[in-house]
């Protein structure tokens, strides 16, 4: 019974001290590059083989480019 209260006493002491509040990260402004407006899709290709490839689609869906 001790050692129950004690283990539950531990617990809920590294749970309060992990809770400590993150610091402020100062985010920059990333700069865009020639996909910005989509997303880049990747194929993997087959198991154990390198022919994996990337492709582009562009979000209103009207360009897709492949190997891009």
């Amino acid at each position: 019974m001790i050692l129950k209260k004690a283990l539950i006493l531990v617990f809920i002491s590294i749970f309060f001290s992990s809770c400590t509040p993150d610091e402020l990260q100062n985010i920059t402004d990333v700069p865009l590059g020639a996909y910005d407006n989509g997303v880049l899709i990747l194929n993997q290709g087959n198991f154990g083989q390198d022919n994996a490839t990337i492709s582009y689609l562009s979000n209103d869906f009207t360009t897709f480019q492949e190997s891009a």
